[in-house]
Formats: structure tokens, sequence, C-alpha cells
């Protein structure tokens, strides 16, 4: 459904409520981004001896210094190039984000030694006889609770201390002492038991076998390139206009790339600051919008944006959203069968629920 046929519906169902002719509404919109370009010494591992590069041993050569140093100044005094030959679309399309890399071809190399596995033998185990597992015997001691204290090991006693100026015994008093006949363990030795016990093989681990684990030494290369790292970051400025359509519009297509393509008039400026290069992308997306009126005062604009299947409307006045959302909360409750029945007696209702797209906006709007 157009969007024109929409605006009419709702200007019917609104009532006292009119929307003017359409009209011509440009935004600009600006996009500023930054392209970085850093260069590093990338390692890497090789198997075989490579056929191009410089062999060194102890200390690295000076080639390797002086090729970072010349990518570096490259990317410094020709970064437009460089971009040019790499990823030529960042200067063509408004990329916002974005990242690439480059690696050069082996500059050096180095052979290093290291001590790898060579095989595993595997031997039946001695100890145990392959059976993985051990016996042996051993006596534990078995105790009862003593008797006397129960447990405790101490007791309680009572004691007199002499006083002259109290009778013969003096004043009474309790105190503890260790048990006699546990000497304060709280437990008796009883008898001795015999227990057999298994185990796993501490050699093998309970496996039943040992193995022996052999090594060989073997070399490999340590390669070293120069690697280039380019990433562009970048922020795209809407007016108030079109970053309020972007916030309700039906669907994702209405994107910095769609709105640069039915602009017809974007252009990618690139100004290159040291390792930096500055994109500056300014560009007009035509707005159609009507002017809402309510006994001749303008209370809101509805504005569209064309080329856009399906059609992204949106107002920047309470009064739409709120019509929307009070329908869309009516939808929600309705059976299909009320959905037809009501659809009869209201033309908007009705326009909402045969268009799924202006529906599902109305829907989203509501949650």
């Amino acid at each position: 459904m157009c969007y024109k046929k929409i605006l009419n519906i709702i200007s019917s169902s609104l009532g006292d409520y009119e929307i003017g002719k359409e009209q011509q509404a440009d935004a600009a919109v600006s996009v500023n981004s930054i392209i970085t370009i850093t260069s590093t010494i990338l390692q890497d591992r090789a198997e075989e001896e490579p056929k191009d590069g410089t062999k060194f041993g102890l200390f690295k050569p000076a080639v390797l210094k002086t090729a970072l140093k010349n990518e570096k100044k490259r990317a410094a005094n020709d970064a437009l190039d460089v971009i040019e030959e790499h990823v030529p679309h960042w200067l063509k399309d408004p990329v916002l984000n974005g990242e690439h890399a480059y690696t050069s071809d082996i500059i050096a190399y180095t052979p290093v030694k290291e001590r790898v596995v060579d095989r595993i033998e595997k031997y039946n185990c001695k100890r145990c006889k392959c059976t993985g597992t051990l016996h042996r015997n051993r006596t534990e001691r078995i105790y009862n609770t003593c008797y006397q204290c129960g447990g405790s090991g101490s007791r309680a006693v009572t004691r007199y201390q002499v006083s002259y100026e109290m009778n013969k015994h003096g004043q009474q008093y309790t105190a503890l002492e260790n048990c006699h006949p546990c000497s304060g363990r709280g437990k008796i030795f009883s008898h001795s038991k015999n227990i057999h016990e298994t185990y796993n093989c501490p050699k093998c681990d309970g496996r039943g076998q040992t193995q022996k684990t052999f090594y060989k030494t073997n070399i490999f290369y340590r390669t070293y390139r120069v690697h280039t790292h380019m990433e562009i970051t970048g922020k795209a400025k809407v007016p108030y206009p079109l970053d309020f359509l972007r916030e309700k519009a039906t669907d994702k297509t209405l994107s910095l790339k769609h709105m640069c393509d039915i602009s017809g008039d974007c252009e990618i400026i690139p100004k290159v600051k040291g390792k930096k290069i500055q994109l500056k992308t300014t560009f007009t997306v035509p707005l159609h919008k009507h002017e809402v009126t309510f006994n001749e005062k303008t209370v809101g604009t509805v504005y569209a944006v064309p080329k856009t299947k399906p059609i992204a409307a949106a107002a920047d006045k309470p009064f739409f959203d709120k019509l929307l959302s009070r329908k869309a909360k009516t939808i929600a409750k309705m059976s299909p069968e009320q959905m037809e029945e009501a659809a009869e007696s209201d033309s908007l209702l009705k326009s909402l629920i045969n268009d799924v797209t202006f529906g599902d906006f109305a829907a989203e709007r509501q949650i």
C-alpha cells in the first residue's frame, strides 16, 4: 500500500484533522570516517626451508628492520595508494566500519631446533604381572570406649582445701584430672584385626602396562613477514527528521548505503594526514513531508522517504503515535474473526490489518 493512501485513511479516520499536500524536505547526511594503517613484524612457522628471504642465526638481519621501516614510510606518504590497491571500495561506498589486512612475502627466516616425541613403546608391568592391582595385609588395632570416663578422657574429682578457720576438711571444690585407665585418650585397646587389601599398582597406575617415551630433535623454520593492518572507523551525523524516521522505519532497508543511493549526489573526498586517511562524505536525502492541521493549526508533520519498499513513514508529533498504538492494542486483543468484523466499520483498522508491514510497525510501537 502506498503511503499516500495510508495518509488519506488516517485523515478520514481522524475527523477534524487534515493532511496537507506533499512538499520537499531535504535532509543532508554527513559521514566522517578515519582509516588507520599500522605495520608490524609477523612471525610464522614453516616446516620446510623457505626459498625466498634472508637466512640468519642468532641476530636478526638489518633487511628485516629496513622492510618494516619502508612499509611504515609507504603507509605515511602513500596511504591513499595503499587503500586504492587493497580496499578500493572504501573510497567508493560510505563504509562506516571495517577491517582489512595483508602480509608481505617472507623477508627473513631462521632454523630452530625443538624436542618432539618420536615414539612411545609399551611394556608389561613386572611388578603387578599385567593385572594392574597389588595385595597386602595389615593389622588394625580395635579400641573400646573407656569404662571409667565414658570416652571423655577426664573425670571430676572432689578435693578439699585446708583452712584453719573452718572444719578440719577445709573448703570443698571440684577438679578435672586425666582418666587413669585410658591415660586421657578416652578409649582402651581391645584386640588386633588382620585386614587384606587390594590397591592399584603404583608403577603402571592400574593399567597393567608401562610405557617409555622416546624423543628426537626436529628442525623447523621461524619466518618473518611485514603485516599491515587497515581499519576504518566512522560515524554518520543524521539530522532530526531523518534520524526520527530511521528509528520508526518499517524495515531495516533505510541504511546509510541506501540513503546514499537514493540521494544521487554522494561523493567521498579523502584527505591524508600522516598514517590516517580522513574520509568526508556529504549527501542529501530527499524527504517528502505532509503538514497535519487541526482547526487550521499545524499540529504535526508526516515524513516519508521515496524509493523505499515498503514505504518508510513516521511523524514528529504524538498524535500519530497514539493513533497507531491504540489501533495496535486493539488488533492484539482480537481473534481473526473479530478482525474481519471490525475492519468493515473502521477503514484505518482494515488498512492496518491488511498491510502486514504497516501492522507490524504499529505492533512494534505498542511494544
